[in-house]
């Protein structure tokens, strides 16, 4: 909250052409622009599978683990302290590769990876749950995805045009939040009509959708 106190103080400049402009040219117009350009709706379902897959998988995986076992102490170590910290290193990684591969190789890569290793959340689901077992799967898993993560946020960047950077940014990682809402409550209805291990597979599998859209149909340029 201590952070917020300077943006409170500030007072920003507001043009006199901005506050004559009507509401619905200021407000909504940045969006209608965005979605008017080439490929822009192609791209948004690219970004709702590419993470869909992911947050499906992150939203069960806690109660996997309770289902197993594990006490909320290594859970919260497992997934919270150590796991996050392996999703930091990884990030900084991956922006040191993506200057080297590129964006688009980079998104491609990564997508493939993370959806592969998803996979990896099976040994849990069919009732294995050594702690270094599900160490090693988790640190795997989390390693992959903060990857293609980074990626992913590089390639929003690219779709950003410089006078509305910050909207056009900041609609693409709305989008990619309301579908990990759609994403989560659908995990859990999959679990509970199917078992882990199939929702494990439909997760690895759109986001796999996902890298074959980029790569195929070109969606990303």
């Amino acid at each position: 909250m201590v952070i917020c106190i300077p943006v409170l103080l500030h007072q920003e400049q507001v043009s006199k052409k901005s506050q004559k402009s009507n509401f619905f040219k200021f407000y909504f117009q940045p969006f209608i622009n965005f979605l008017s350009r080439p490929k822009a709706l192609p791209w948004l379902f690219v970004v709702l599978l590419y993470m869909g897959g992911e947050m499906m998988s992150g939203t069960m995986l806690r109660p996997l683990f309770v289902d197993r076992g594990l006490s909320l102490s290594d859970i919260g170590l497992m997934l919270g302290i150590v796991s996050y910290s392996v999703r930091i290193v990884s990030a900084l990684i991956a922006g040191v590769l993506i200057t080297h591969l590129g964006r688009l190789r980079s998104l491609a890569l990564f997508g493939f990876a993370a959806s592969m290793v998803t996979l990896l959340y099976i040994i849990p689901a069919i009732g294995i749950s050594s702690l270094p077992v599900l160490y090693a799967v988790s640190i795997t898993v989390n390693a992959a995805q903060s990857m293609a993560y980074t990626a992913l946020l590089s390639a929003m960047m690219d779709k950003c045009e410089p006078a509305t950077a910050a909207t056009d940014y900041t609609f693409q990682v709305s989008v990619v939040y309301i579908g990990g809402i759609a994403a989560s409550v659908l995990s859990g209805a999959i679990a509970s009509a199917t078992g882990y291990t199939f929702m494990f597979i439909i997760s690895a599998a759109l986001s796999f959708l996902s890298v074959l859209l980029i790569t195929n149909l070109r969606a990303y340029n």
